[in-house]
């Protein structure tokens, strides 16, 4: 090959007579980015290749071995939100231009694809005449723009309708989805699909290919042709996409809604004024409320993938093969299954044998390669033990303490608490260096885990836990030793907020109704109930007894434990249940029950009072979390509350949330939430908050 030019970003090189490869290249960054300054080196290397003679074709190509392009420059969208229309405009019409110019020459041009071709990367490559892609999982293509409160801006909205069909182009660009190359393929988008080192050879014969027939050209026009769409076919896919959209909750509907629209009013439209739409699209989402929360949300990933949490992520530690599980509740079970999901050889031990009947079963139905052990001591091989009993820390002493007896030197030992203490526990340890928490949230409906390091844990320990977790594809985030850690803890203030409301004369259904307007999927006594009745007031009594003064209202629950209902697990507590998965139907012996504790004189406030009073009271304890240190950042207790308490991902985490709102907005909720308990301090990061009106950290 010869160099025919370099650029900071690309490099146009010769791979044969009249063909020239263009090099997207970033040295100084593992992935290629369309930053401004590749944009700027785009334009320049298509001038250059303007200047060529004789020039047969181009293949557009990448020097990352796992990433074509990851998409557009998040962080400098992130720092210009509030451009005004014209500007974003102007800032979609470019990249269409400039993605256009490779259909408007002579030359026949080819994206050769090898790893993730996302967003802003597959609107350049699908710019070009032909596409063609490496058979690798790596390899994978998507528009996921919706999923960050945006719209695809690049022509990728225009361009995929005209080569796939309206209704997979609206199936593709409203979820945001990823394709594999099989599916790809399948859709008519690849001319070819490769190995790796025929990458190139094949993207030669393509051009050859298309010159020698002119096929590129009649594929030009076609590519470019409008999609006939009658009047009533565009009502019944609006009809039906628009549902999918309100019932995907996966996604915030703004952005996905909008370009849905755009999609039906422009497919039928000439090319230059579909792409005019397109753009019009954008500024209608740009600088939106979801999308900067949901950029946020991004951002938070990023940084979790760096840094953890509190530990050292450079410490060299495998992950380990071998789990055993002693308890198999719902909680024990769950975390089993996921492991043996992800081929971990994995052993499951509990006493009772019902329990162990049902993980048995649940294991043969899911053909899981999970074995159920008669004795403990058949866990003795493992290279990790997960502790998941009962939450009471007696039991959970009883449990670890044979656990030391039975475990080889340089087997790692974990408990599942989800609010005590490890100091409480570590009386029973023997090396509390390879000891810490692994708090599952939830195994199959929560993405986090909380990894606890205790005073002794080692470095390698935690970083085998997170490496661990990791594998199960889930999220880590290392936290201190602290009573209820960060899930918990703030969860505790959310609910004895509610149940506060509650005796104030709101009802469970209005309360509950606020908190899902806000953006949860359920509502704090929903929550209760799923939870489970018991499991919420023995976390309570834990952190009470640990001196928490965010938990005072839990008599409520212990009456209605002691009348049965013990939440959706028997299919009545605050709501009543007539199917396990069913949903909540209201019941008047809910309410009788907090009845008692109502006075008369009670006035609750205005509904519209109700979601800032219970995110002003979770805002205090997760405050109070960040001063002790519990948190190594404040963007992990972000990431904590969304991926473990189902924050409103478009909110962008509880702090990024409060940041956005400001400290006057949340002034009277915050008086509400600190008046609940006067004997606590308040903490010190919200006087300062309060003081400077400045976010509680950057964003990017």
């Amino acid at each position: 090959m010869t160099a025919l030019l370099t650029l900071t970003h690309l490099r146009l090189e010769q791979v044969a007579p009249d063909v020239v490869a263009m090099v997207l290249d970033d040295p100084a960054k593992s992935a290629n980015v369309l930053t401004s300054g590749l944009h700027r080196d785009l334009e320049t290397g298509l001038d250059f290749l303007d200047g060529l003679p004789n020039l047969k074709g181009v293949i557009l190509t990448s020097a990352k071995p796992r990433i074509f392009v990851a998409g557009a420059d998040l962080v400098n969208i992130t720092r210009t939100l509030d451009w005004p229309d014209s500007r974003i405009a102007e800032f979609c019409f470019h990249g269409q231009r400039l993605y256009n110019r490779f259909r408007e020459r002579s030359y026949v041009s080819v994206a050769a694809i090898r790893g993730a071709c996302v967003g802003g990367g597959w609107e350049l490559a699908l710019g070009c005449d032909y596409q063609i892609a490496v058979n690798d999982p790596k390899t994978f293509f998507g528009l996921p723009e919706v999923r960050l409160g945006l719209v695809p801006g690049w022509a990728g909205t225009v361009r995929l309708p005209r080569l796939i069909g309206i209704e997979s182009a609206l199936d593709l660009i409203t979820s945001g989805r990823n394709l594999s190359v099989a599916e790809a393929q399948q859709l008519g988008l690849l001319a070819a699909v490769v190995s790796s080192e025929e990458l190139l050879p094949a993207a030669v014969r393509q051009i050859e290919a298309a010159l020698e027939t002119q096929q590129h050209l009649e594929k030009r026009t076609r590519d470019l042709e409008s999609v006939e769409l009658s009047s009533a076919d565009r009502q019944q896919l609006e009809s039906v996409f628009l549902g999918r959209i309100a019932a995907n909750s996966a996604i915030h509907p703004f952005a996905p809604t909008v370009v849905a629209q755009h999609l039906l009013a422009s497919c039928s439209r000439p090319f230059g004024d579909a792409c005019e739409s397109e753009a019009d699209a954008m500024t209608k989402v740009y600088g939106s409320p979801a999308s900067y929360g949901l950029l946020n949300n991004y951002f938070l990933g990023e940084h979790n993938r760096r840094r953890p949490g509190w530990v050292e992520p450079s410490t060299a530690a495998e992950a380990p093969q071998r789990l055993g599980v002693v308890g198999l509740g719902v909680m024990g079970r769950s975390i089993l299954q996921a492991a043996a999901r992800k081929s971990t050889v994995a052993f499951g031990f509990d006493p009772v044998p019902a329990a162990a009947a049902a993980m048995h079963e649940q294991a043969t139905n899911g053909k899981l390669a999970i074995q159920v052990a008669e004795k403990l001591s058949e866990l003795s091989s493992s290279q990790l033990v997960i502790e998941a009993v009962v939450e009471r820390a007696e039991t959970k002493r009883e449990v670890l303490a044979e656990l030391c007896r039975l475990l080889p030197a340089d087997a790692l030992l974990a408990t599942n608490t989800s609010t005590i203490s490890l100091r409480e526990l570590l009386p029973s340890v023997t090396a509390p260096e390879r000891f810490c928490g692994i708090h599952f949230c939830h195994p199959t409906l929560m993405q986090l885990v909380e990894v606890i390091r205790g005073d002794q844990t080692s470095e390698a320990t935690v970083n085998a836990a997170v490496q661990w977790v990791r594998g199960l594809g889930k999220t880590p985030v290392v936290v201190k030793d602290a009573p209820g850690f960060v899930v918990n803890r703030v969860l505790s203030a959310f609910l004895d907020a509610a149940l506060q409301l509650a005796v104030e004369g709101h009802s469970i259904a209005e309360i509950d109704l606020a908190v899902r307007n806000f953006g949860f999927q359920a509502g704090p006594f929903e929550m209760m109930d799923l939870i489970g009745l018991e499991t919420t007031i023995l976390a309570g009594q834990s952190l009470i007894a640990a001196g928490i003064p965010q938990v005072s209202r839990l008599p409520a629950l212990v009456k209605l434990v002691r009348q049965g209902r013990l939440g959706r697990k028997n299919g009545q507590g605050f709501y009543r249940y007539f199917t396990p998965e069913g949903p909540a139907e209201a019941d008047p012996a809910g309410e009788r029950v907090l009845d008692a504790y109502r006075e008369s004189e009670n006035s609750p406030g205005p509904a519209e009072e109700i979601a800032p009073r219970i995110m002003a009271a979770a805002l205090l304890a997760a405050l109070d979390v960040w001063e002790r240190g519990t948190i190594c950042d404040p963007r992990d207790l972000d990431l904590c509350v969304i991926q473990g308490l189902s924050f409103p991902v478009h909110e962008g985490g509880l702090l990024f949330w409060a940041s956005r709102q400001g400290p006057e907005a949340l002034a009277a909720a915050l008086q509400w939430a600190t008046g609940l308990h006067p004997e606590a301090a308040v903490p010190a990061k919200l006087i300062a908050w309060q003081a400077s009106g400045q976010p509680f950290y950057a964003s990017v």
